[in-house]
């Protein structure tokens, strides 16, 4: 009751130093004594994975998931026992992989060490801020390929295979976006292909312009209703492969050869309308990343001619 509080609010100022705050000293309080909140890193993985289940993609919640169980094995604790210590003894596992793989793995825990202090278990994730900085990563720009070997992958790949590098080369989208994409999500707009959330690897609406030479390339399949990529995979990868190695093109592991056509698009797209802006919000991209491992500066006549392939005529 109310004559209860005052009791215990006079109790408690008397408890205070000289000039010192009761707001202040229960903030302190709040901050250091957790007992109520008390859960353990496993249980709280599994809360957080709860809150994410509308936000990821599926191919995103399977990496994130794989990262998050080798967490969950390494800290049989509780949440409010960690260090940085043990983040520090947990990343020693990965000292001889790629920078990149030690930054994903940090950036997970950091998302997870922000829900906790979103539960309030934790007061804030200060003390790991240093052992969870990125590192920086060395940047490689991806290889592209010239409008004239564009052209002879086109004309000359296996039917059910050039919408696919279609969609690559005059779309940006990515291998697994196009492999989720129908006949009626790109009938849906004569002008715009629209993708879906449940299309995109960043679970983010995206619209792409549909230019007059990607309009031409999927205008020659005679398919147009279901999946538009209707071979494996595998089977896909060693056309294209077989496509560079005939024609010219990047190749072998270090090619990074899995986006190309998406990453000839950021190019040659650039060079046609000169907007970075503009360009990242139909990839996807952060301009950041857009601009230092994407973006190849090629000639505008370069640009011209990539989105002017046609079809021989028949």
């Amino acid at each position: 009751n109310i004559l209860q509080i005052v009791f215990e609010y006079v109790e408690a100022y008397n408890h205070l130093n000289n000039g010192a705050q009761l707001s202040d000293a229960s903030r302190f309080y709040s901050r250091y004594h957790n007992s109520n909140n008390e859960i353990t890193v496993p249980e709280l993985i599994d809360q957080f994975l709860q809150s994410k289940q509308n936000d990821w993609s599926e191919s995103h919640r399977k990496v994130q998931v794989n990262r998050l169980i080798r967490v969950k094995e390494a800290f049989q604790c509780n949440v409010s026992d960690l260090d940085s210590e043990h983040i520090m003894a947990f990343m020693e596992q990965f000292k001889e992989s790629q920078t990149t793989t030690r930054n994903h793995h940090k950036a997970t825990i950091s998302q997870l060490l922000k829900f906790a202090v979103a539960l309030k278990v934790i007061p804030n994730i200060e003390a790991f801020q240093l052992v969870l900085k990125k590192e920086k990563v060395k940047v490689k720009t991806s290889e592209i390929v010239s409008p004239e070997q564009f052209e002879q992958y086109l004309r000359n790949a296996p039917k059910e295979l050039v919408p696919v590098l279609a969609l690559g080369g005059f779309a940006g989208l990515r291998p697994e976006e196009i492999s989720k994409l129908t006949w009626e999500d790109y009938n849906r707009n004569d002008d715009l292909l629209s993708l879906s959330a449940e299309i995109t690897k960043t679970s983010l609406v995206r619209y792409v312009p549909k230019s007059q030479a990607l309009k031409t390339w999927m205008n020659q399949s005679k398919k147009k209703s279901g999946k538009i990529q209707t071979i494996p995979k595998t089977t896909k990868n060693k056309l294209v492969s077989k496509l560079k190695q005939r024609f010219g093109g990047p190749n072998g592991k270090s090619s990074q050869g899995r986006d190309l056509f998406r990453h000839c698009y950021v190019s040659y797209r650039y060079g046609e309308c000169r907007k970075a802006a503009t360009v990242a919000e139909e990839t996807g991209h952060s301009l950041d990343v857009l601009r230092t491992s994407y973006l190849i500066l090629v000639d505008p006549k370069d640009s011209v001619k990539w989105f002017s392939i046609k079809p021989e005529e028949a």
